[in-house]
């Protein structure tokens, strides 16, 4: 499981796991900016139903950089903000996971999201240079 890598000692503050539905394992890794808990860095991954080519189960993410507390401009909910340069966090995801070890291979698709900026649910306006990451958990070693 994510949650006893490397994650645990390099960037998760907080790290939990839980099912959405039956059949959705999500698992969610919180790293605190600073003594201020409305920053922070954020990311889940979502356990797909897709193995890779060594019949590994395959996750996708989301890494945020959430800046601050407020509403959700949809619907009034009290919700994190983000910073709008989603790809910073990404890369600070990746640097992050390969100078601890936790990334075997790393591959990335250049011109993968056609859509390069917009507004997420909360209404926090987002860019990004197009490119998706994508990286391979390393095996722990005991």
């Amino acid at each position: 499981m994510l949650g006893e890598s490397c994650l645990d000692q390099r960037v998760a503050g907080r790290i939990s796991a839980s099912a959405i539905r039956d059949d959705i394992d999500v698992c969610i890794s919180d790293q605190p900016v600073g003594d201020d808990p409305r920053r922070r860095h954020h990311v889940r991954y979502w356990r797909s139903d897709r193995l890779d080519g060594d019949g590994r189960p395959v996750w996708v993410g989301a890494a945020t950089h959430d800046t601050r507390v407020g509403f959700r401009d949809t619907t009034g909910q009290i919700t994190h903000h983000i910073a709008p340069d989603v790809d910073a966090e990404r890369d600070t995801l990746f640097r992050d996971l390969e100078h601890c070890g936790g990334l075997s291979e790393v591959y990335i698709v250049n011109g993968f999201h056609k859509i390069r900026e917009g507004r997420n649910g909360g209404g926090d306006p987002w860019y990004t240079d197009g490119k998706l990451y994508a990286g391979v958990i390393a095996t722990q070693k005991q």
